[in-house]
């Protein structure tokens, strides 16, 4: 009986018996076996001695049908996962007539849907051999069918180990699920007419050794990672309806094939284009190339960010090659949203695609044409500063993947992710709320027990004040919109200085967390302080104030593009400060009242300079930069007075007016950290103008305790801004 090797470390290993020699002839097959791992041999019996006649005709070797639907893994040196060999007996010696015919070889059909995984050195995933006997003439080779199911793997050897070996008469491999070996040679198949057909993923390099007819067919859902060679021994034909990837996505790869090449219209040659070198994937067809579907092209590198020389916009690489000519039945370079794809013969046997790089997109605009293409100013901002350096030779990680962007959307997306736009947001949010907590100062309210102009004199009290809100920027024509929630916790004093003058102060705390419509954010802290002095006879009401403070952020800004992601983290102060002047006049008419007023304000922001902690390129350096914005606001209010309970009253009230302020843009001035010099400008809008209103309640007792309870609203085209809040004042 015979057994695999002992050092071969076989799971699965099935035995078989072997055929000996009998004085007796015996010309009938083997019976077919069915086993789902190892098969030494199927050996036909060899014919018998004869002294005067022809010598007898070898048995015939028995066919051999294996499934396999588990795992197979060998680690010893030339240990196959799967060993199938079906060979016919020698034909019997004759003293005086001559050797009989040798026996025939039979038909071997292998079938995995399982993993067959070899490890160790000259190990073949799937060793499969039919072969005749010796003898006159020789026995034939039977037919050899392996079929690689789509959940099956197959992994070869190291050194001369192969994922399939085949050799018979006709031999077909079809391969639908992956088929690779750790030598690099995926198949090696043998016969008279010999096909390998790959609907799954085939890896590595290809011989095809067939006597009549040589074929390799990549069908439409077939992708082949070609390794250096696709070797026919009689100049086949390699068919590709699917996607041919030379070594690969990421690596440069030049494939030799010895025969003749055809690309159908479904067919994707997807290329590595190393733009440092500049080097290409490249098929070097011996016989004819005949092209059609597509090539698309992958950029893997670029030149270091050293190199300042000018390297251009634009790069030629040979990606095919074919002595017997080029036939162009339909090809086409497919473009990315940043890079244009030409085909160019600049002869007959040589195929070039040249790319040229627009960070603006690949419709051959410039970024002096407003929207041409569909771009904000502030995304064409930052493509026009990455044309400028690329075409430098300064190179970042990011740009990699920004060129396979498929879409002009994906393009225009990943260029707002590269820009500091929660900058002009924080800008937008810190104006709103210095001026807000000016307005804290104006009202130590009184009950007047029924007095002349009670409802705006002011009196002398502690307070404290808490309001949340949220504002919202919809961006406008920059596309940088943001969502800024706060909360904000006041307490001051109002001292009387006599008369109808009043000094108060107050201190303020704030949190903020702003969050872009491009992934990034900041979380901020601020520290208000004020003063105001008011004059208020009778129904008059003027106040004087200031205010400023210091404010501390923590940036956050997520970029994603494709596979690539990358984090930008910083920190920054901001210092700001307003001067506020209000007059306001009461108007009594029975229990109602109106009171019109208007808030002239002069606001300064400066924020520091900084620069980002990122990976990738990414990293932006900001300048600082600094705003001054006049605001005016008028407004009416119309309210009434209602005793509730022990003297106590009920004022409740609705306001509304409009505000102006003389800046509607904010710019940021950026540039990337890694390139110095790649300036480029953001800009972030707020309403000109925008409509104001209030509604709300004072609760005044009898000994001037009070409670407000209030709700502001700002409505603009860019801008909306809701405002809760509620106040407490002691007098003293």
């Amino acid at each position: 009986m015979q057994t695999a090797p002992a050092d071969k470390n076989i799971i699965g290993r099935v035995p078989l018996a072997a055929a000996s020699p009998s004085p007796t002839p015996d010309t009938s097959p083997r019976p077919a076996i069915a086993l789902t791992a190892y098969v030494p041999t199927a050996r036909g019996g060899d014919g018998g001695y004869r002294k005067y006649t022809t010598g007898q005709v070898g048995g015939a070797g028995g066919a051999i049908t294996i499934s396999n639907t588990g795992r197979i893994e060998t680690t010893g040196t030339s240990a196959n996962g799967i060993h199938a060999t079906s060979t016919g007996g020698s034909g019997g010696h004759s003293k005086y007539s001559g050797r009989g015919q040798g026996g025939n070889g039979g038909n071997i059909s292998v079938s995995n849907a399982g993993q067959i995984i070899v490890n160790g050195a000259d190990g073949h995933g799937i060793f499969a051999l039919s072969t005749g006997g010796a003898g006159g003439g020789g026995g034939s080779r039977g037919n050899i069918t392996i079929d690689n199911l789509a959940s099956g793997m197959v992994q070869g050897g190291s050194g001369n180990g192969l994922g399939v070996y085949a050799r018979g008469t006709t031999v077909a491999l079809n391969n639908a699920g992956t088929l690779s070996a750790l030598s690099g040679n995926a198949a090696r198949l043998i016969g008279a007419d010999v096909t390998l057909n790959n609907s799954g993923t085939l890896t590595g390099n290809v011989s095809l050794e067939g006597s009549s007819s040589e074929l390799l067919d990549n069908k439409a859902s077939g992708i082949f990672k070609s390794g250096s060679t696709v070797s026919f021994a009689n100049a086949g034909t390699f068919n590709n309806a699917g996607t041919l990837s030379p070594g690969g996505t990421g690596t440069v790869q030049t494939t030799a094939v010895s025969g003749s090449f055809v690309q159908t219209s479904t067919g994707r040659f997807r290329v590595d284009a190393d733009w440092a070198t500049p080097q290409s994937d490249r098929l070097d067809v011996i016989g004819t190339a005949n092209l059609a579907g597509a090539v698309v092209v992958n950029p893997i590198s670029f030149p270091s960010s050293s190199v300042r020389a000018n390297a251009g916009m634009t790069r030629t690489f040979t990606i095919l090659t074919a002595s017997g000519g080029i036939t162009d039945n339909g090809i086409a370079a497919q473009d990315s949203a940043a890079v244009d794809y030409e085909l160019n013969q600049p002869d007959a046997n040589t195929l070039d695609v040249v790319a040229t790089v627009n960070f603006l997109g690949t419709d051959g605009g410039s970024s002096q044409q407003p929207n041409f293409n569909g771009f904000n100013q502030n995304q064409n901002n930052v493509g026009g500063v990455l044309n400028i350096m690329f075409g430098h030779g300064n190179t970042l990680a990011f740009m990699n993947p920004l060129m396979q962007l498929q879409s002009m959307n994906g393009l225009g997306n990943a260029l707002t992710q590269l820009s500091p736009l929660g900058d002009g947001g924080n800008f937008g949010s810190t104006l709103v709320n210095g001026a807000n907590f000016g307005s804290h100062m104006l009202s130590c309210r009184v009950n007047g027990d029924g007095e002349a102009n009670a409802i705006i004199r002011e009196g002398q009290c502690l307070w404290a004040r808490a309001e949340a809100s949220k504002l919202s920027n919809d961006g406008g024509d920059t596309g940088a919109s943001y969502d800024d929630k706060s909360t904000m916790f006041s307490a001051g004093v109002q001292v009387n200085l006599g008369g109808p003058w009043r000094l108060g102060g107050g201190i303020g705390y704030a949190s903020s967390d702003l969050q872009t419509s491009s992934s990034a954010s900041t979380e901020g802290d601020q520290l208000h302080l004020g003063g105001v002095v008011k004059y208020n006879p009778g129904p008059l009401l003027l106040a004087a104030g200031i205010s400023g403070g210091h404010g501390w952020y923590d940036g956050m800004r997520d970029v994603a593009i494709g596979n690539f992601w990358q984090r930008a983290r910083s920190e920054y102060d901001t210092s700001f400060f307003t001067g506020r002047l209000t007059a306001a006049y009461l108007l009594e008419r029975g229990r109602f009242y109106l009171k019109p007023q208007v808030d002239l304000a002069v606001s300064y922001l400066a924020r520091d300079a900084y620069t980002e902690q990122a990976g990738g390129g990414i990293a932006l350096q900001v300048a600082e930069n600094d705003e001054t914005i006049f605001t005016v606001a008028p407004f009416v209010e119309l309210g009434t007075q209602i005793p509730i309970w022990q003297g106590a009253v009920a004022r409740p009230y609705l306001r509304g007016g409009l505000r102006w302020q003389s800046e509607d843009e904010f710019t940021t001035t950026a540039s990337f950290a890694a390139v110095p010099g790649s300036d480029f400008t953001v800009l972030s809008q707020a309403d000109e103008l925008v409509g104001t209103f209030s509604a709300g309640v004072d609760l005044v007792g009898e000994a001037d305790v009070a409670l407000r309870l209030r709700y502001d609203g700002a409505y603009g085209d860019l801008t909306r801004r809701h405002t809760g809040s509620v106040k407490f004042s002691l007098p003293f």
